[in-house]
């Protein structure tokens, strides 16, 4: 029993001393400090009790769950630089929690910390500026290790590689609220990510920073750093003047703001090289490239942009919003690109050897010399689905879509207001380009010729169950080529089996405005009546309908190709009908009709539709398009 006992005084008095090592502060005083003093106390006891003078010094005094607590101040020379953690889970922080008052200068020869032990998420750097290092990477090193900083701000470092911070080696530190700025590298200007590194950015500011490569943040190597709600802003460089992904990088950027990067030949926001970054919610604005891809360059690569922003980038020769060339596709759902120029081709998006999937995108007010909105040079295949292409201009030829030698899709699409000096308000096609256009609605266009669509050269664009109209001077004019027009209203008439010439009734082509020239506010849905809504009688059981369903302003999402709405009992049943049989064809059915009523008010699909049948047609129309587009449906009429 003496023995049971003497071991649990012996456990519980090795415990409360692991316990007591846990809570230990070490106080460094760079003024009042001396390093051979324990550094237990703030202040000199007058014996050998008071605060170390070197932040090394304290670093060596810790153990494993202490505090180095920093007086504010400047530290300089040996002992405040190239501080090294060795391993341990300690934080080490400014005393008055200012990092503004505490500050680590480098003096431009070596860096403020090299974690290279292994350290994890316990190592922490909190409330210090690090200023003016010198050397071969990172004013901050992390090497193999994943330290924390929180609320630090780097500055006026210089470095071969990642100036502000250098993640390496699998390295994945984590970031909060910590500002990189006035820092220069030949990659990676204010951060610098290589070999499968993973940094982790919360609330974090990156500005004003140089580089070659990635002024403000290059991912390399298999690096994917995540960003949330940072800003990267004023950086310059070559290339990648905000970010620079390359070699199978594929970063996250969740809420960012990626705006004023300038000098970059290519990809002034965002560089895309052999990589496939993610990013949601976003805006990329207001950046410069002398030569393409303002906002997004892609090169041979997949970046995907969900709910973003791309506004006011200027594109140099092309692609003022985004640039996509060299095998490149990228994706855009749920999209502005808005306000881009270009000097040469596509100021909202230019494709050239590439592709792009937009859906439910708005392309406005971009302007270029050719493909205001879209330019589509050789081997080009972009598909937009269910977007809006309106009041982008072009110098010389098409105003909203230009395609030469490629073979862009357009599905449900709203292309307005747009206009070309020469040829092409709406669409121009040249040198054997065979855009396909379905369900779209090409209205209030004009050029010199062609309003809607101009062809020469060959071109052979193909019109399925579209509507243009107002178009000036006229909706088609073809110098050579043999564009395809069937089941479609066309102003003034155009051969084609089912086409018509009969005014498609919008419901307010002018807005409540009056003026058709402030697109955001028109309203070109059909009233109810309209002659581009019926059944046709050429191909039975099949729901013919003439342009896009919805449109207006520039966060109206296009929802549906059906916008036929049936009023009386035989047409709910031939609706029934026709939709049964088409959910049986496997075919995608986006909705039975228009729901007038707001979402709070929608009432379920068998009170709106009472027979199995109109169920089956509501459930399938849910099924097929959640799991295909994840578009909102708007479904029957109650």
């Amino acid at each position: 029993m003496r023995y049971a006992i003497q071991l649990v005084i012996l456990v519980f008095v090795g415990w409360h001393s692991a316990a007591g090592l846990a809570q230990q502060t070490i106080y460094v005083d760079g003024s009042a400090g001396d390093d051979t003093w324990n550094g237990l106390c703030e202040e000199w006891d007058g014996g050998t009790c008071g605060p170390k003078a070197t932040i090394q010094a304290g670093i060596d005094a810790s153990q494993p769950g202490d505090e180095v607590v920093i007086a504010d101040g400047r530290y300089v020379g040996v002992g405040n630089k190239d501080l090294d953690f060795g391993g341990r889970a300690i934080v080490v922080r400014s005393a008055g929690g200012v990092a503004t008052r505490c500050v680590i200068d480098c003096e431009h020869a070596g860096r403020a910390c090299h974690f290279h032990s292994g350290e994890d998420g316990g190592a922490v750097l909190r409330d210090l500026t690090i200023r003016s290092a010198g050397t071969d990477a990172g004013s901050v090193y992390c090497q193999g290790a994943s330290p924390t900083l929180i609320n630090c701000t780097i500055m006026d470092g210089l470095a071969t590689d990642g100036a502000g911070i250098y993640c390496d080696e699998h390295a994945s530190p984590t970031l909060m609220g910590c500002t990189i700025a006035g820092n220069t590298a030949g990659r990676g200007g204010g951060v610098g990510c290589a070999q499968n590194s993973n940094p982790t950015l919360t609330k974090c500011i990156i500005r004003d920073n140089v580089g070659s490569y990635g002024g403000g943040v290059v991912c390399a190597q298999g690096s994917s750093p995540t960003l949330t709600n940072c800003i990267i802003r004023d950086n310059v460089a070559a290339y990648g003047a905000g970010l620079w992904c390359i070699e199978n990088s594929c970063p996250t950027l969740m809420n960012c703001t990626i705006s004023g990067n300038r000098y970059s030949d290519f990809g002034a926001g965002l560089e895309c090289d052999s990589s496939d970054p993610l990013l949601i919610n976003c805006v990329i604005s207001d950046n410069r490239a002398d030569y393409g891809g303002g906002g997004v360059n892609c090169r041979n690569a997949s970046p995907t942009l969900i709910n973003c922003t791309i506004a006011n980038n200027v594109g140099g020769w092309n692609g003022g919003g985004v640039c996509s060339r060299y095998g490149s596709s990228p994706t855009l759902t749920r999209c502005t690109i808005i306000g881009n120029t270009s000097h040469g081709c596509g100021g909202g998006v230019f494709c050239d050897d590439a592709s792009a999937t937009l859906t439910s995108c708005l392309i406005g007010d971009n302007g270029a010399a050719y493909g205001g909105g879209l330019d589509c040079l050789s081997n080009a295949n972009p598909r937009l689905t269910n977007c809006v292409v309106t009041g982008n201009t072009a110098a010389q030829r098409g105003g909203g879509v230009r395609c030469c030698e490629s073979t862009p899709t357009l599905t449900n699409c709203m292309i307005s207001g747009n206009t070309a000096a020469e040829q092409g308000g709406a669409v121009c096609c040249e040198l054997t380009a065979h855009p396909v256009l379905t369900n779209c609605t090409i209205v209030g266009n004009s050029a010199l010729s062609g309003g809607a669509i101009f062809c020469s050269y060959d071109a052979s664009p193909t019109l399925v169950n579209c509507i243009l109209w107002s178009d000036t001077p006229e909706e088609i004019h073809v110098s050579s080529g043999s564009p395809v027009v069937t089941y479609s209203a066309v102003q003034g008439g155009w051969a084609g089996v089912g086409n018509i010439d009969a005014d498609p009734l919008f419901v307010d082509p002018d807005g409540p405005d009056d003026d058709p020239a402030t697109w955001q506010d028109n309203d070109y849905r059909l009233s109810p009546g309209s002659p581009a809504t019926r059944i046709s009688r050429q191909r039975p059981a099949t729901l013919i309908s003439m342009g896009t369903c919805e449109s207006g302003t520039a966060t109206t999402t296009v929802t549906r190709a059906l916008i036929w709405e049936p009023t009386n009992s035989a047409q709910v049943a031939s609706a029934i009908s026709i939709a049964t049989a088409w959910s049986t064809a496997s075919t995608s059915i986006l909705s039975c009709s228009r729901l007038p009523a707001p979402a709070t008010t929608r009432r379920s699909p068998a009170t709106c539709w009472p027979t199995p049948a109109a169920t089956r047609c509501w459930q399938t129309s849910m099924r097929t398009v959640c799991s295909t587009a994840s578009i909102l449906i708007r479904s029957c009429n109650c």
